[in-house]
């Protein structure tokens, strides 16, 4: 019951609720759409890689590339692996598709995107090697960009805490490793 609270609030964080019906409801202006639009047209020509959690964000984010005639591809789990080839393959070569949609969970591992200049966290996960591995993604041989990370975060809410969460693990972590290095 905790974790299901914990997703719905996350959705509601992000933008939409998804029904116990299985129907997903979009609100009409969600916040961090609304930011996200900002931040993307304030970034200009640059290549930018848009993490998420939902497939409903994955979505609403197409929508507003559409909205904005920005080329992008999505990457998700709908996709099957050899379309997300070719959606890794058209962010790095194509100069006109400047926005790489992914859902995190699906597009963590494996994959090259060093022709982004920006990350952005639409939604994040509680899980530290997901968050660390979808980094990566940008930092690979050939990064010749310089790369910023912007995480999307509500005000008092359940986004606050995941970050927390999130930096609490990591800086435990570092504290576990150079102590393990000690030792040895």
């Amino acid at each position: 019951m905790v974790l299901t609270k914990m997703i719905k609030l996350l959705q509601v964080c992000s933008g939409f609720i998804k029904a116990d019906t299985g129907e997903e409801l979009v609100f009409r202006k969600p916040s961090k759409l609304i930011l996200l639009k900002e931040i993307i047209e304030e970034i200009g020509d640059k290549k930018i890689i848009i993490w998420n959690q939902f497939r409903c964000n994955v979505d609403m984010i197409a929508t507003l590339c559409r909205y904005l005639k920005i080329g992008y591809v999505t990457y998700d789990g709908r996709i099957s692996h050899n379309i997300r080839a070719m959606c890794v393959k058209r962010f790095q070569e194509n100069k006109d598709c400047r926005v790489f949609i992914g859902q995190v969970q699906t597009g963590g591992l494996g994959i090259n995107l060093t022709a982004a200049s920006y990350v952005i966290y639409y939604t994040n996960t509680y899980s530290l090697a997901m968050r660390l591995q979808s980094e990566d993604r940008a930092h690979r041989i050939g990064q010749k960009n310089k790369v910023t990370y912007i995480d999307l975060i509500a005000k008092k809410s359940i986004d606050e805490s995941l970050i927390k969460v999130l930096r609490k693990k990591k800086n435990f972590s570092y504290k576990l490793i150079d102590n393990i290095e000690d030792i040895i």
